[in-house]
């Protein structure tokens, strides 16, 4: 993959989650505050979520991507492994994702399926 930066939001579990699993993999990541403007520096948004549930903060991120066309990717930490690590290798290289703002709840950093997922990212 060609990822270069990830990107996450201050001061959640969910973030020092991705901080750790990007430390792991030798990637850059980069923390940015809640109301920081999403610059030219993000080209694409990843979402994790369970069973399709999303939060509004998430929706909204959503909504703010597609308006300015640039690539989105949902994981479900509850689907099936290799076929969401699959499908997430492909959309990066598809899409040319270098810089990858991730996003995701609290909640999710306290399922087993989550740990799963990112042991096989």
């Amino acid at each position: 993959m060609a990822i270069e930066k990830i990107f996450t939001r201050t001061s959640s579990k969910f973030s020092e989650r991705i901080s750790q699993w990007c430390e792991s993999k030798n990637l850059e990541v980069i923390s940015i505050e809640k109301d920081d403007k999403m610059g030219e520096d993000i080209d694409s948004l990843v979402i994790f979520h369970e069973d399709h549930n999303l939060d509004s903060a998430s929706v909204e991120l959503r909504d703010s991507f597609e308006k300015k066309l640039k690539p989105i990717h949902k994981i479900d930490v509850n689907g099936t492994k290799q076929v969401s690590v699959s499908h997430f290798g492909l959309w990066v290289e598809r899409n040319n994702c270098k810089n990858i703002l991730m996003v995701g709840t609290d909640t999710i950093f306290d399922s087993t399926n989550f740990e799963l997922l990112l042991s096989k990212m």
